[in-house]
């Protein structure tokens, strides 16, 4: 079709400016073979050349500290239940100071060059062991006192009721990413202590105090984590979130309880998932609505959302070629290092204590980073090269673990559902810009790391 018949075709739906500068950005695409890209032959796995090595030794950008086991909580759906098969029970083994120095020490060094450093304290429940995080600080300012490094807790909350450790926070600006996972029906069904008592009441007077006593601390460093477990109302979550004062507004991660190696899902039957499915197009629907009418939808339907069809929008358009990347995967040890009470390093807190890459004693292990990224390639590349979804995929590391330990039917298992999630999200892509071509106009001011 000629330009002109491009334009007739279309001119009662679309503003003609818009038809042109799309078929230009048709006619430049086409020049460079976008439509026509060669056969995927390899994917391709990144050596440790020097340069990557530079890399490890002073960049590494995000340290993940597992200060403890132990939990003042037995959430039902925790890894550390007793309901997933792979996983340890709770504990009460947490780092010595002198771990907490050597793991800090340790960061600071190869994190010097490192444009945003964070350290983000992990447990078990981090305020169990506050003291230890009280000394970590301490360690951080002693050997960095003009450290420019963020720290972060990942908390279930309750103990933000003590004045020692609430003021102490405040204080020192620490971020506090705080489980919460709706309303008190919701957030008590699974979040209870070891007595099985609930925890809602709980956590919303600690925020209430929080909030009370520094606003402008409360609004900059307390965000939320939202887990979802069936049987969930997303209605009720969304309006909880959208309508609570002391969580509307507050940046939000949404994540689903893990599906692999365990019986908790066991008590529930097919309707549930059908109810579910339901509710969740319905706020997609939603989603879909405020973004073509170039609204703002809920905290909660971005936090549902939003991510990965923002990563769709700004992908690079590159020249054709003919490898892909390794999925989605991050270079190990470089962004993000994950260490455990024991002292070992792993790649992050996804993974968990699968993919052992070094200790705090040897440092990283370069043979064992080469010989992770090869596992992955050999196992991955026949698979991945045929796959119409390849060049889109966020699959990474933490998608092949079963028992600790890489496994590429577990990897496999999980292909077909980012395949359907993949497909989904080009669907809801289109269907937004096709009727509002600047509704992911705000990407182009994001910065993505």
């Amino acid at each position: 079709m000629s330009q002109f018949d491009i334009i007739s075709k279309y001119i009662s739906k679309y503003n003609r400016q818009h038809i042109i500068k799309a078929f230009e950005e048709i006619k430049l695409h086409k020049s460079k073979r976008l439509f026509s890209p060669p056969r995927l032959r390899k994917m391709h796995r990144p050596s440790l050349d020097e340069e990557t090595k530079l890399k490890l030794s002073s960049q590494i950008g995000h340290l993940c500290l597992n200060i403890t086991d132990s939990c003042n909580l037995r959430c039902k759906y925790c890894a550390f239940s007793g309901t997933y098969y792979f996983e340890r029970l709770h504990s009460s083994k947490s780092m010595s100071n002198k771990l907490i120095k050597k793991t800090v020490n340790y960061y600071l060094r190869h994190a010097r060059e490192a444009e945003n450093k964070v350290i983000s304290i992990y447990g078990g429940e981090p305020l169990t062991v506050f003291q230890k995080i009280v000394y970590l600080s301490d360690v951080l300012s002693n050997s960095n006192p003009n450290s420019d490094c963020t720290i972060r807790i990942d908390t279930n909350g309750v103990l933000l009721s003590d004045p020692h450790i609430t003021n102490y926070v405040i204080k020192n600006n620490i971020d506090l990413q705080i489980s919460l996972d709706g309303p008190k029906s919701t957030q008590d069904r699974y979040r209870v202590d070891k007595n099985n008592k609930p925890t809602y009441d709980k956590i919303i007077s600690n925020l209430s105090n929080i909030k009370k006593i520094n606003r402008q601390y409360y609004d900059e460093h307390v965000s939320f984590s939202i887990t979802l477990a069936p049987d969930y109302n997303l209605y009720e979550i969304n309006n909880f979130f959208e309508t609570n004062k002391l969580v509307k507004g507050h940046h939000m991660l949404c994540s689903s309880v893990r599906r692999h190696d365990t019986n908790f899902f066991d008590r529930y039957t097919p309707d549930i998932y059908e109810k579910k499915q339901k509710q969740m197009q319905t706020l997609k629907g939603n989603y879909i609505n405020a973004r073509i009418a170039g609204k703002e939808p809920t905290a909660f339907e971005k936090a549902l959302f939003e991510k990965s069809i923002v990563l769709l929008h700004a992908r690079k358009l590159d020249e054709p070629y003919d490898s892909i990347s390794m999925n989605g995967c991050c270079f190990p040890g470089l962004r993000k290092i994950y260490v455990n009470t024991n002292g070992n390093i792993h790649p992050c807190e996804k993974v968990g204590n699968a993919y052992n890459i070094g200790s705090l004693d040897k440092g990283l292990e370069l043979n064992k980073i080469a010989d992770m990224l090869k596992q992955y390639v050999s196992a991955s590349e026949t698979h991945c090269i045929k796959c119409w979804g390849a060049k889109i995929c966020g699959i990474c590391f933490s998608h092949a673990v079963k028992n600790h330990k890489f496994d590429f039917e577990r990897k496999k298992e999980n292909c077909h559902m980012i395949l359907s999630a993949s497909h989904n999200e080009l669907v809801t892509y289109a269907t937004i810009l096709e009727s509002n071509p600047q509704a992911f106009d705000f990407v182009k001011n994001m910065t993505f790391k």
